[in-house]
């Protein structure tokens, strides 16, 4: 039951009504559902997803979207991403990747503030789980439309870097919430530092380019290849209709990043991290202590 799974969780009108940015009637729509006393009809689903997350991002996490508000499909998924995007927006970005060279791949937009130069320094407190990932990203020369080729999608990179995604959750427990949840908070995204643009992007070989990542200096994972969706051209082109299926199409100056080469690494307050590619460059974050 809604009610019963919210009651577990502790959502009380006075939590979900004390913030003024967030969207007070629907908050206490979103209330009275949970309690019960109103059809889950008197409020649009994505909508009620969307500012139980808000919330989450300013106060205390979830355990989970309450039954009737979690995405069934990746679909429901997005839609609750564009009404978080579009209160906290605007995009600037996004982040794009594939469990094979065969699947779908799924997305989620960068919202301003959330892409920083490296080295950076960032509040550990801020980002929990505290997990990181060593990626490549492009910056887009210019815009890229839906049905966008191979070749226009190439054209249209007008730098590649060498990134680090810092890995945020709205949720308490990261590993006990489905995919499509995980998928409707941003794919987890909190942050992306952005090193050094390098050269040679074009001749990247996916499955033998060496990769490492530091903590400390001490490193935690060496080895070649590491991204599932090996072809970061095809994601491009993908998100290119992607995103402008959704309302927002890539637009020049947006850094679009590309997928994990070394799955997500958790971290401890007060850690260093150091992400390198050999031969392109590397970028720096440091997890200060609160």
């Amino acid at each position: 039951m809604i009610g019963r799974a919210c009651r577990n969780r502790g959502l009380r009108a006075r939590d979900l009504l004390q913030s003024s940015t967030l969207d007070r009637c629907a908050l206490q729509d979103i209330y009275l559902v949970c309690c019960g006393e109103r059809s889950m009809s008197a409020i649009p689903k994505a909508a009620a997803a969307a500012e139980l997350l808000l919330l989450a991002r300013r106060s205390a996490p979830l355990d989970r979207l309450p039954d009737g508000l979690g995405p069934v499909d990746a679909a429901e998924a997005y839609a609750i991403q564009d009404v978080v995007a579009e209160r906290l927006g605007p995009v600037v970005g996004w982040k794009v990747g594939a469990a094979s060279i065969e699947a779908e791949p799924t997305a989620a937009p960068l919202l301003d503030g959330t892409i920083l130069p490296s080295p950076a320094s960032l509040s550990s407190a801020a980002y929990a789980p505290l997990g990181v990932e060593a990626e490549i990203a492009f910056t887009l020369a210019r815009d890229l439309p839906a049905g966008a080729s191979r070749s226009d999608a190439e054209a249209a990179i007008g730098a590649a870097h060498v990134v680090i995604e810092v890995c945020a959750s709205r949720f308490s427990d990261w590993h006990a919430v489905d995919g499509l949840s995980k998928l409707a908070d941003f794919n987890t995204n909190g942050a992306l530092v952005v090193g050094t643009a390098f050269d040679g992007w074009r001749d990247l070989e996916v499955s033998r380019q060496k990769v490492r990542l530091d903590f400390n200096d001490q490193t935690v994972i060496e080895q070649d290849g590491g991204n599932t969706a090996s072809d970061l051209l095809r994601l491009l082109v993908w998100l290119a209709g992607h995103a402008e299926g959704r309302g927002q199409p890539l637009a020049a100056g947006q850094v679009v990043t590309t997928g994990s080469w070394t799955g997500i690494r958790f971290v401890t307050p007060g850690t260093s991290v150091k992400a390198m590619f050999e031969g392109l460059g590397s970028a720096h974050v440091d997890f200060h202590l609160p």
